[in-house]
């Protein structure tokens, strides 16, 4: 076993984020299907979703 804890004969199931705006703390996880690929504007549209910013604009 690896000194982070994981099997490294087998990668993770999910992917664990930790995400702040402002003050506000959300922990989560990802599953890793598709062989690992998390998409770029999949994880943003979580994060916009999770922090409630679907109306503020990025930039």
């Amino acid at each position: 076993m690896s000194h982070n804890g994981y099997n490294s004969h087998h990668p993770p199931a999910s992917l664990q984020v930790k995400s702040k705006f402002d003050s506000e703390w959300r922990r989560f996880s990802i599953p890793l299907n598709n062989g690992g690929h998390v998409s770029y504007d999949g994880f943003r549209n979580l994060v916009e979703k999770l922090h409630h910013l679907e109306s503020v604009q990025f930039t």
